[in-house]
């Protein structure tokens, strides 16, 4: 969800398309969900830039004790607010959000700030939290709702479960997604 200062399309989506590029080789996978996937003719206002990405795997670094190793994607990021190219949290601007499944940042472009919400799932949740990251919050919502009063499944922490048990029921690709929801 933005801070509140709108792109048109025809500025934030390059921005977005160089920082995608940039992130790519960090990431098994990475996708644009939110209002810049959704975004369809003329040139609509985008609020912030939503990404659904799998970090590449963590990479073992001689000389790093295990539990200070970062993922590529997140030795990445570092290095880029290093060189300004991001900042995690511009004072004017809203909270701060750096955790190991949602990162929040900002991208300058000319004098204002687009915001960034970086959403990091694993294999087994990138469908549900793709899908849920590109649906508007009312979908989402509902899609939710459904899940929780129409089929044997929650949505809980990100992960589809099954309500008997609690096991995760994989959901790699939106689809896998929308069958186990009956949508």
């Amino acid at each position: 969800m933005s801070s509140g200062d709108k792109f048109p399309l025809s500025i934030a989506g390059p921005v977005a398309l160089k920082l995608s590029d940039m992130l790519a080789g960090a990431c098994d996978r990475i996708e644009f969900a939110g209002s810049l996937r959704r975004a369809g003719a003329g040139d609509p206002l985008i609020g912030d830039v939503e990404l659904v990405a799998i970090p590449r795997s963590l990479r073992p670094r001689f000389g790093v004790a295990a539990t200070q190793q970062k993922n590529d994607l997140d030795a990445l990021l570092d290095d880029l607010i290093a060189q300004q190219m991001i900042q995690r949290y511009p004072v004017e601007l809203a909270r701060p959000a750096w955790g190991e499944r949602y990162k929040k940042f900002w991208l300058p472009v000319g004098e204002r700030w687009l915001q960034v919400d970086l959403f990091l799932p694993d294999r087994d949740n990138f469908g549900a939290i793709f899908t849920l990251r590109t649906g508007s919050q009312a979908f989402s919502k509902a899609l939710v709702t459904h899940i929780k009063y129409q089929t044997p499944y929650m949505q809980d922490d990100g992960y589809l479960r099954l309500i008997a048990d609690g096991a995760i029921v994989p959901t790699p690709e939106e689809q896998d997604y929308f069958e186990r929801s009956g949508v």
